[in-house]
């Protein structure tokens, strides 16, 4: 009986790990900040979210786009906002 219950333990952790869940950009913009700010890897990130690796890489990417275009439109108005004040 302990076998059984063991294996179908494993195989709920396994169909966890391997069931991506859709993010939107805001949730991924979130999880990157959250693992720039308090994670010393990726793996260690992974491991807390119960994430695979390649899920755990799609979320950071796309929270590094969604920061890269917050960082452009704040240069952008910064530049607009010099240009008036001359």
């Amino acid at each position: 009986m302990n076998l059984i219950k063991n294996i179908k333990t494993k195989q709920i952790k396994t169909l966890k790990q391997n069931t991506m869940i859709s993010y939107n950009d805001k949730e991924a913009h979130e999880m990157y900040l959250e693992w720039l700010n308090n994670f010393i890897s990726t793996e260690k990130f992974s491991e807390y979210y119960n994430l695979g690796m390649a899920e755990t890489e799609n979320i950071l990417d796309r929270g590094r786009k969604v920061q890269e275009e917050i960082n452009e439109y704040i240069e952008y108005t910064k530049e607009i906002t010099l240009k008036d004040k001359v």
